[in-house]
């Protein structure tokens, strides 16, 4: 009798202890901790993509397009200012190339710009141009109408050679002397802009010219004498150095 009751008593303890275990594995995790794993996935996604990425990006992207454009710039006029104050009119609106000069009569290399006046311009002025956009100046060379002035006033052989005649026909002579010496190099006489005397001697009736004369990228100074008239004139070349 007593056998029994210890029995039930088992078996309700036991049935007791079954029902009274703590379950296992993943399911009491997760009723456990749900609250945590909530919150790892939505801190994991505001890192994943942070408030405002998206606009910052475009803001980025934005800027490095603005900084590969080249920037529009407005070209000066330029007419009427000699070649130097061109340039430097250039350099002040913030166009970064150097501007390129045409004789307008097509027979000179423009040497020293300031004696050139602009005649011409590409881009013309008002137009919106690059910083690096290629500019010509298409140029009047002041130096020959100063010296075409002085002529004028100047004395003349009896023949009526005038000192500008004769510093051409010196130059010619040069020319063609130094083109037998040198039949491959260019020789160039600066008969015009770079004629550093050019003196009436009336005792002899005659022209000391001395003036500057290139042979390829070499300069040196050439004397001559010239008499005579403009048709015919009588040249003798002197020391070259």
């Amino acid at each position: 009798m007593h056998v029994i009751p210890t029995l039930f008593e088992d078996n309700h303890m036991s049935v007791s202890r079954a029902a009274t275990v703590p379950e296992r594995g993943w399911r009491t995790f997760l009723r456990r901790w749900w609250w945590a794993i909530g919150v790892a996935v939505v801190v994991l996604g505001i890192l994943g993509n942070p408030p405002g990425g998206g606009a910052k990006s475009t803001t980025i992207t934005a800027a490095q397009t603005a900084s590969t454009t080249p920037a529009s710039l407005t070209m000066p006029d330029l007419s009427g200012m000699t070649g130097d104050k061109a340039a430097e009119a250039l350099t002040a609106a913030g166009i970064t190339s150097i501007p390129s000069f045409k004789d307008e009569a097509g027979k000179e290399t423009v040497i020293k710009w300031s004696n050139w006046s602009v005649m011409g311009q590409t881009p013309s002025a008002g137009a919106s141009i690059a910083a690096n956009a290629a500019v010509t100046l298409t140029v009047h060379h002041d130096s020959a109408d100063a010296a075409a002035s002085a002529a004028a006033a100047e004395p003349q052989t009896t023949q009526g050679l005038d000192g500008v005649s004769a510093a051409q026909v010196c130059g010619n002579e040069w020319e063609s002397s130094l083109q037998k010496q040198y039949p491959s190099a260019k020789v160039k006489a600066h008969w015009i802009a770079d004629v550093y005397a050019r003196e009436y001697k009336p005792a002899e009736d005659s022209w000391y010219i001395k003036m500057r004369v290139s042979v390829d990228k070499a300069d040196f100074n050439a004397e001559c004498t010239a008499s005579g008239s403009e048709k015919s004139p009588v040249v003798q070349l002197g020391p070259i150095y």
